[in-house]
């Protein structure tokens, strides 16, 4: 399985999936919410076990830690606002 193939998976909603792969476990952690525009903080479900375990994705684009993002416990905040209609995305790695 390709890193490019595991991008492509669209959870629905809260839906979450977890793939195992030489001892590590990826979990599609959440659809965090839809950019409006204005909105810059969207809330996690639980804190990452480190920031190197966290990517995150705007419109399917992925987003740098402090040049797009900053996280603080369970609160991911965008520097610039998703765009409306933007679907904001977290994709977690914890070790199995």
């Amino acid at each position: 399985m390709t890193w490019r193939k595991i991008a492509n998976l669209k959870p629905r909603g809260e839906e979450k999936r977890t793939l195992h792969r030489g001892g590590i476990q990826l979990t599609w952690s959440e659809l965090l919410g839809t950019g409006d525009g204005v909105t810059t903080t969207f809330t996690l479900t639980k804190v990452p076990q480190s920031t190197a375990s966290l990517l995150m994705s705007v419109g399917g684009g992925l987003q740098f830690l402090t040049d797009d993002f900053t996280i603080s416990g369970k609160t991911i905040t965008f520097l610039v606002a998703p765009e409306n209609g933007a679907k904001v995305r977290a994709l977690l790695f914890q070790s199995a």
